[in-house]
């Protein structure tokens, strides 16, 4: 029992650090929110940007955190990982819901957690407009409990509402199967565009729930101990059933035989109160991923429409190109 008290000790000091840095890092953001800014795409299919102040953050945090645990590792979402095999390993998202902070959307955050052989032990998570309605840190480790702004914060056990809102991806029927009652009114469903946000409202009362495809660990490893240390449940799908999303473990080795790293984990999350999730875990499936063939010739499928587009758009004549780039909201002349 007094190891028990002891490591719980710990755990709190670390989530003071731990707490100050995202509040720091959440201040950075909020100096950068609004001025102009310059987004770049870490894919050719320009789905996900990225912007000088997701890297600034990412530096700030690291060098803060390794400054104060020079022996722990580090893993951020912008590239930076280093003692991926150290007992204590840090987890950052250093500004998840990026596309909405460059639109001047104020659906975005910080998401750090803290894991110790795989298992998340601290979590915080930095919303400019939280549960208190205004900027703050939700914070936890284990066993010590969920707060913020150093109240604590407590999922009700009250049933699902059919009415009440829940988060939910904009695909999420092609996603996820549901079954009986929740097939029929699965909850007023909402989507922020940023999942820490969405943990962020799971955890101060306003979502029911909240389900994810196929999140990465910086997306859900401290809003998933957030949920628990609330008294809610985080899940994890293990191709059959839901378990219990505490342990996070690199996936097996890649199609290509590459060995992997937990930057490559990614797994369907679902978390919610207490209540809910009871009923979530038996009518909320996930849908079995489509055949290799399928799925091979909806790319193609994808390709030479891209390529007849891009063919008819250069046989233009080059008035007609001008012309099909220009706004037309001012009216006719």
């Amino acid at each position: 029992m007094e190891d028990v008290r002891r490591d719980r000790r710990y755990l709190a000091e670390l989530e003071e650090v731990a707490a100050a840095v995202t509040g720091r890092a959440g201040a950075m953001l909020l100096e950068r929110y609004g001025a102009p800014i310059s987004v770049e795409f870490k894919d050719e299919k320009r789905t996900d940007p990225v912007t000088e102040a997701d890297r600034a953050v990412e530096a700030f945090v690291r060098s803060e955190l390794l400054g104060h645990f020079p022996a722990h590792g580090f893993l951020g979402e912008e590239g930076t990982l280093e003692g991926a095999d150290a007992e204590y390993l840090w987890v950052l998202d250093p500004l998840d819901g990026t596309a909405n902070f460059a639109g001047r959307l104020p659906f975005f955050g910080v998401s750090l957690a803290l894991l110790r052989n795989g298992v998340t032990v601290v979590g915080c998570l930095f919303v400019p407009f939280g549960p208190r309605l205004r900027a703050g840190v939700l914070r936890c480790s284990y066993g010590n409990g969920a707060s913020i702004d150093g109240d604590r914060l407590r999922l009700p056990r009250t049933p699902f509402r059919p009415t009440g809102p829940v988060a939910l991806p904009p695909a999420h029927r092609w996603a996820f199967q549901m079954r009986g009652e929740l097939a029929k009114r699965p909850g007023e469903l909402r989507n922020l565009g940023s999942i820490c946000y969405e943990l962020a409202m799971v955890v101060g009362g306003g979502f029911q729930y909240a389900a994810f495809v196929r999140p990465r660990i910086w997306d859900v490893a401290a809003g998933a101990l957030l949920v628990r240390e609330a008294g809610g449940a985080a899940l994890t799908w293990d191709g059959r059933s839901w378990r219990s999303l505490e342990r996070f473990v690199a996936p097996p080795l890649s199609r290509r035989g590459k060995p992997t790293t937990l930057r490559d984990w990614g797994q369907a999350v679902l978390v919610g109160a207490p209540c809910p999730m009871q009923r979530l875990a038996r009518e909320l499936r996930v849908r079995p991923a489509p055949p290799l063939a399928l799925r091979w010739a909806f790319r193609r499928q994808r390709d030479v429409q891209g390529w007849w587009r891009r063919r008819t758009a250069g046989s233009q004549p080059k008035a007609d190109r001008v012309s099909s780039g220009t706004s037309t909201a001012s009216g006719p002349p």
